[in-house]
């Protein structure tokens, strides 16, 4: 996931890209960005779990 964000990053610094087509990359990449969020706060909840 992380990969996925940093490779979206990547296409929104292309000088040849269209206004359109780097707000979908933003877009598309908050979303990533989401998910890695759940994926990571998901993952503290079983260690924390686990731990106690």
């Amino acid at each position: 996931m992380g990969a996925s964000v940093k490779r979206l990053k990547e296409q929104r610094r292309s000088k040849d890209i269209t206004l359109n087509e780097s707000a979908k990359l933003r877009m598309e990449m908050k979303e990533e960005e989401r998910r890695l969020r759940a994926v990571a706060d998901e993952i503290k909840e079983i260690c924390n779990g686990r731990s106690r």
